[in-house]
């Protein structure tokens, strides 16, 4: 995957855009709309969002990617 943004060794792709903006997304809506009385942990919602984000990119990049693939064949 190319990235979009390139910010010496920061390399950030248009899936890497997405996630952090639905992490930011969450996070706003959780501090607007979720009450201080519920029992909703919003932020470890938000710590859960952000592993699973990051381990399905990896996964998915290594199950998509054809090089992987063809040196292990």
């Amino acid at each position: 995957m190319m990235p979009l943004i390139t910010l010496g060794p920061l390399r950030l792709s248009s899936y890497g855009i997405c996630i952090v903006l639905v992490l930011g997304l969450w996070w706003w809506w959780g501090a607007r709309r979720i009450p201080a009385t519920a029992n909703i942990d919003s932020d470890g919602v938000l710590f859960a969002l952000a592993i699973g984000a990051w381990l399905g990119g990896r996964i998915g990049y290594v199950f998509g990617s054809v090089a992987i693939w063809a040196q292990l064949s």
